[in-house]
């Protein structure tokens, strides 16, 4: 057998939606942070009155039934806009959490919500998605540098809309793109 350098095997190595998306959900809803015992769901849900975007809902499960939001641990098929759609979810949730949140998962991390913010960073950038974030809301979409040169010389105030038009949740939507 030969042997491959290490940095070959890095650079050789594909991106498995499936096993960043357990990675991900396992991060969110099932590791518990030091301090309190709380998954970062759990931290989600205590303070989810402080939620900004909760509209009328009362709680996180009540948000995540009324906006179809329920993700499964063993779901049959992960596909890109799957994983998408639970990073925008868990990222936006972590992002408005992450001051409730000061104890480690793992050493070296101090704040779990920090460290998953920027582990959906990784994954999000490994699978060529960057995040386009406006009225504290942050999507993903896929990075075209097409749509990025445009955002930087159209008004600033609209430049998040032509970056928004790479957004998944609009495939096939003319009406809207329009």
């Amino acid at each position: 057998m030969t042997r491959i350098p290490f940095s070959e095997v890095l650079k050789s190595a594909s991106v498995d939606i499936t096993k960043e998306y357990y990675r991900l959900y396992e991060l969110f809803y099932k590791d518990t942070c030091v301090i309190g015992g709380h998954t970062l769901r759990g931290i989600c849900d205590i303070y989810f009155l402080k939620l900004p975007y909760r509209g009328t809902c009362i709680s996180l499960e009540d948000f995540e039934l009324s906006h179809g939001l329920v993700f499964s641990r063993s779901p049959n098929k992960v596909d890109i806009d799957q994983l998408i759609s639970f990073c925008e979810y868990t990222y936006n949730l972590a992002s408005c959490n992450q001051y409730y949140c000061q104890s480690g998962i793992y050493p070296g991390a101090e704040n779990p919500m920090l460290f998953y913010l920027n582990q959906v960073d990784r994954v999000i950038d490994l699978v060529g998605y960057m995040a386009n974030k406006h009225d504290g809301i942050t999507d993903f979409v896929p990075k075209d540098n097409v749509a990025i040169s445009v955002s930087e010389i159209v008004d600033p105030s609209i430049s998040y809309k032509v970056i928004e038009y790479n957004h998944h949740s609009m495939k096939g939507n003319i009406e809207e793109k329009r």
